[in-house]
């Protein structure tokens, strides 16, 4: 190879670059935190290209901590030959990645204006955890091993500062644990092989979607425990493998949508437990292969439907067990176990708060200990076993189940009290 040929490295090495390129030939972290702490971007890339000819970077890769990065770091194109650990570090441009390969990419706890990653190979992780400073991430169309942004914000003052759409994610992605994105994060189209954990996530963007997963493909568990969203997060025609997980949730969009769930596939349980939701949840159309739950909290949407479960099917049980403000609406649900409600409450006064009309129970349909405050229709459903109004139910408003077709005994408990007409067949 002539001299002309070989790749030239950044020229003039400061006392701080020098260290780096020994400590990367050795494996070992360089810690700047104190001294001299400035490194050129281009010496990094240098490292990570193969650039430097007096040797070879060591296995465990590039590893720099508490530096000031100068310069714009740009891997375009690139491949990197090592992995990279820039821990604790503040660029000062934006880092350019895409159409980039490499093993593994860890900024953690660093301060960056940006990642532009779109139609990166990373094999292993792309670590942006506990980053600051970041206006606008890219990972459309890339190819990653595990994605975790566990405590990072993001605030680009834009629609979706972090977009990652077709992105293909082979194990698991973390927006969690103080992830705090304003402005919304968008997955359309993503493929994770592991879980979408987003428990303990701040996600805010009040004027449309706080987080697009339209046609999301996730094998593994949906986690949105001790969440917080201010917006509507949109499921449509996702694919859910796992549990759907909503523990402690606060979601809150007015009177719109907050969940729009509406034709997903959810290959396992979907659990809403001691939530709040402002606004009105939509499964309508959606398959659930096991129970649906609601435990505890409140649904609220006094001017719309707050639960929209419209031609639901549910391979396991039904079950109701919350505040419901505004209508719950089971119209053409169909439920492979029982559909039980209570103890709730049912609140939508002087109006339809509870309607199951045409849903077909493949067990028993149990109210117990309900409050309702509001009408119930359940015209037309059909009940595979008892129907049974079992506790202190009380009902202020119409009971209309013309046409209700029960296989079993009709049970109507001694302290069931209905302020209003009970139309029950026979």
């Amino acid at each position: 190879m002539s001299a002309s040929a070989v790749p030239v490295p950044a020229p003039d090495l400061s006392s701080s670059e020098r260290q780096l390129v020994e400590s990367s030939r050795s494996g070992h972290n360089l810690d700047l935190s104190s001294g001299d702490r400035v490194v050129r971007a281009e010496v990094i890339y240098d490292l990570c290209t193969g650039r430097y000819p007096d040797g070879p970077v060591h296995a465990r890769g590039v590893r720099l901590s508490n530096a000031i990065v100068t310069g714009q770091l740009d891997f375009s194109g690139a491949q990197l030959l090592t992995p990279l650990y820039l821990t604790n570090c503040n660029f000062q441009e934006k880092i350019l990645f895409r159409d980039a390969r490499a093993r593994t990419l860890s900024l953690e706890g660093s301060t960056l204006p940006g990642f532009e990653g779109e139609r990166a190979e990373i094999n292993g992780a792309l670590a942006l955890k506990n980053c600051r400073g970041l206006q606008r991430v890219r990972l459309s169309d890339s190819s990653i091993g595990v994605l975790n942004l566990e405590g990072a914000h993001i605030d680009g003052g834009e629609e979706f500062p972090l977009r990652a759409d077709r992105i293909a994610v082979r194990g698991s992605v973390f927006l969690r644990r103080g992830f705090d994105c304003k402005g919304g994060v968008s997955l359309e189209d993503a493929r994770i092989g592991g879980r979408l954990d987003c428990s303990e996530a701040l996600i805010a963007r009040t004027t449309s979607d706080a987080l697009s997963a339209i046609g999301l493909d996730l094998k593994g568990m949906l986690d949105f425990s001790r969440a917080r969203i201010k917006g509507r997060i949109r499921l449509a025609a996702a694919q859910i493998g796992g549990v759907a997980l909503l523990d402690g949730s606060v979601f809150e969009n007015g009177a719109e949508t907050t969940l729009g769930a509406d034709g997903a596939q959810f290959r396992s349980a979907v659990l809403f437990r001691n939530c709040n939701m402002q606004g009105t949840v939509s499964l309508a159309f959606a398959s659930v292969a096991a129970t649906l739950e609601c435990d505890g909290g409140t649904f609220s949407a006094p001017s719309a439907d707050c639960l929209r479960l419209t031609e639901v099917r549910t391979a396991g049980s039904i079950i109701l067990s919350s505040t419901f403000e505004g209508l719950v609406d089971l119209e053409g649900a169909q439920a492979g176990g029982d559909l039980l409600a209570g103890p709730a409450v049912f609140r939508n006064p002087g109006k339809m708060a509870f309607r199951a009309d045409g849903a077909v129970i493949r067990s028993s349909l149990r109210l117990d200990s309900v409050q309702v405050e509001g009408s119930v229709s359940l015209a037309v459903a059909r009940v595979a076993n008892s129907m049974a109004w079992q506790g202190a139910t009380s009902v202020r408003g119409d009971v209309l189940a013309g046409e209700i077709a029960v296989q079993g005994h009709v049970i109507t408990g001694p302290d069931l009290r209905v302020h209003g007409k009970f139309s029950m067949p026979g």
